[in-house]
C-alpha cells in the first residue's frame, strides 16, 4: 500500500514554510518515523526521508534524472513571461544534473576534467590568498557577519575566476545565482517570484553565452573556462545553449554550495561549543570534521529523480513516470544509519552522508566545496581565541532546497 497524505497538510509545504526553513528536522524526524515515502499531492511528488528509501533511489540505473518537463510549468506564470520561461527551463533541463547516460557521461566528461581533485588542488594558493585578504580587516577580532563579508565573497569570487568571469561582471554574478536558485525551489502559488526568477537566469545564460563567444573568439588561454570550451567543441556540434546552461550550473552551485556550507557550518559550530573547542585544540581535525558538517547541515537539502518502472520503496508502490523528492538532509539524521543524529560531533566520520549525492551523479564541484571550507575554518579556529554569535539573530535564505543563511554575525577575538 502506498503512504497517502490526502487531503492532509502538505509536507514539503510545511517544510518551506519561515519556520520549517529555519528548522525542517522536527518534520523529517515525524515523516522517517511515521511514513518514510509517501505521496505529496500539492507538489507531485513522492516524498522520502529514510536513509535506505533514498539510498535505494540513488543507488538504481533504472531511475531517471530526466525531468524538467514535470517540475517546471510555464503555462502558471503570467503570460508575458511564458516564452520565456519555456526557452529557460528548456536550456536548463540540458545540464547534466538532468541527462541520463550516454548524455551525461560525455558532458560530466567535460566538466568533471575542470574540478577533478589534482585541478582544484592547484587553486590552494589563490583561496588561501582570497581568505587572508578577506580577514584581513579583523586581525585583531571585531565583528563581522560571516555570509556578505566573507562566505559569499569568497565563494563567488573563486569560481568566477575559475570560470574565467572578468573581475567587473563578479558584481552581477551574486543576484543571477539566488534567481537560479529560486528556479530549484518553485513552489505552487507563487508565480510572481518564479517569473523574476526566470528573467535573471535568462540573463545569467546570455551572459554566459557572450563569454563563450569571446572566447572562442580570442587567442586561446590556460585556464578552466577554455578547457571547458575546447572539450565541449571536440565532442561534437557546437551546442552553446547546452554549454551556457552547465557553465550557469557549476558557477550557481559552487556559489551556493560553499556559502551554505560556510555559514551553517559555523553557526552549527557555536551551537555545540564544544566541538568548536575541539578543531581549536586540534586544527587537524577540520578536513575530517567538515564530512560531520555535511551531514548535519546539509547545503542540497533535497533532489528530484523520476521513475521509469514501477518501484517498491519502504512498503510504498510507486508507479513509472512518478517524480521522487530525495530529502537528503533528512536521510543524513537517519538514527537507523547515525547515532544521535541531532548532535554534532565533529570526530564522527560520517561516510554514508548524501550531502554532495551519490552514484553518477555525484556532486562534480565537491573537491572544490571541500578545499574552500577546510581553508575558511582552519583560518577561523587557528587565528581566533573565540567565535560566539553576535548582532541580531541569524537568518535563514528563503530557499529550501538549498540550504544556508542570509545573515550570520559572529564576534572574534584574536588570540
Amino acid at each position: 500500500m502506498a503512504a497517502e497524505v490526502g487531503a492532509g497538510p502538505s509536507p514539503i509545504g510545511r517544510m518551506t514554510t519561515p519556520e520549517g526553513i529555519a528548522d525542517p528536522y522536527p518534520v523529517f524526524d515525524e515523516l522517517r518515523a511515521e511514513r518514510p515515502v509517501c505521496r505529496d499531492d500539492a507538489y507531485g511528488v513522492w516524498v522520502c526521508t529514510s536513509h535506505a528509501a533514498v539510498q535505494q533511489v540513488l543507488s538504481d540505473p533504472t531511475v531517471s534524472s530526466r525531468r524538467s518537463e514535470a517540475y517546471w510549468d510555464a503555462d502558471r506564470l503570467p503570460a508575458e513571461v511564458r516564452a520565456t520561461a519555456r526557452a529557460v527551463y528548456a536550456a536548463l533541463g540540458q545540464r547534466m544534473l538532468m541527462q541520463d547516460p550516454p548524455e551525461h557521461t560525455a558532458t560530466r566528461k567535460v566538466m568533471g576534467a575542470a574540478f577533478g581533485k589534482r585541478a582544484v588542488a592547484l587553486l590552494r594558493p589563490r583561496i588561501e590568498a582570497l581568505v587572508d585578504e578577506l580577514l584581513a580587516p579583523y586581525a585583531a577580532g571585531g565583528s563581522i557577519d560571516v555570509v556578505a563579508d566573507l562566505a559569499v565573497p569568497l565563494s563567488i569570487r573563486t569560481i568566477a575566476e575559475v570560470l574565467g568571469v572578468p573581475p567587473d561582471d563578479v558584481g552581477r554574478i551574486g543576484a543571477w545565482a539566488e534567481d537560479f536558485a529560486t528556479t530549484k525551489d518553485v513552489r505552487p502559488g507563487e508565480p510572481d517570484r518564479e517569473a523574476a526568477a526566470v528573467r535573471g537566469v535568462e540573463a545569467l545564460l546570455a551572459y554566459l553565452g557572450e563569454l563563450v563567444g569571446r572566447r572562442r573568439a580570442g587567442p586561446p588561454r590556460d585556464d578552466v573556462l577554455q578547457l571547458v570550451v575546447d572539450a565541449a567543441d571536440a565532442t561534437g556540434p557546437r551546442e552553446d545553449a547546452r554549454l551556457a546552461a552547465n557553465l550557469a550550473g557549476l558557477l550557481v552551485g559552487g556559489h551556493d554550495t560553499t556559502t551554505g556550507l560556510v555559514s551553517a557550518g559555523l553557526l552549527s559550530l557555536m551551537r555545540f561549543p564544544g566541538e568548536l573547542a575541539v578543531l581549536q585544540d586540534d586544527p587537524g581535525l577540520v578536513v575530517p570534521a567538515i564530512e560531520e558538517l555535511l551531514r548535519f547541515e546539509s547545503p542540497a537539502q533535497w533532489i528530484l529523480r523520476t521513475t521509469t518502472r514501477a518501484m517498491d520503496l519502504e512498503g510504498s508502490e510507486i508507479g513509472p513516470g512518478q517524480l521522487v523528492g530525495l530529502f537528503l538532509g533528512a536521510a543524513n539524521r537517519d538514527p537507523a544509519v547515525f547515532a544521535q543524529p541531532a548532535r554534532l560531533d565533529v570526530r564522527r566520520r560520517p561516510t554514508q552522508h548524501f550531502a554532495f549525492g551519490r552514484g553518477r551523479h555525484l556532486c562534480v564541484g565537491a573537491p572544490l566545496a571541500r578545499l574552500e571550507a577546510e581553508l575558511v575554518l582552519s583560518a577561523l579556529v587557528t587565528r581566533y581565541r573565540r567565535l560566539e554569535p553576535a548582532g541580531p539573530a541569524p537568518v535563514w535564505r528563503p530557499n529550501f532546497a538549498q540550504r544556508g543563511l542570509a545573515r550570520l554575525e559572529i564576534r572574534l577575538s584574536g588570540r
